[in-house]
């Protein structure tokens, strides 16, 4: 998906990074959902090369 990095980078970030971990209890999804922001990587063109982050908030 296309993304704008916490640089102002334009890039592209993955489904599964940007979803992020799945709780197993409700207990999990508690504690996920009151989370503070996490920086996942924000890829290249070609969804190797790492060029930034990408900062997922709530």
């Amino acid at each position: 998906m296309l993304a704008e990095g916490e640089n102002g980078t334009n890039g592209y970030v993955k489904k599964e990074d940007l979803h992020g971990p799945h709780p197993k209890t409700p207990e999990e999804a508690v504690k996920l959902n009151t989370t503070k922001p996490r920086a996942i990587p924000l890829y290249d063109d070609d969804g190797e090369t790492v060029i930034g982050k990408f900062i997922v908030s709530g």
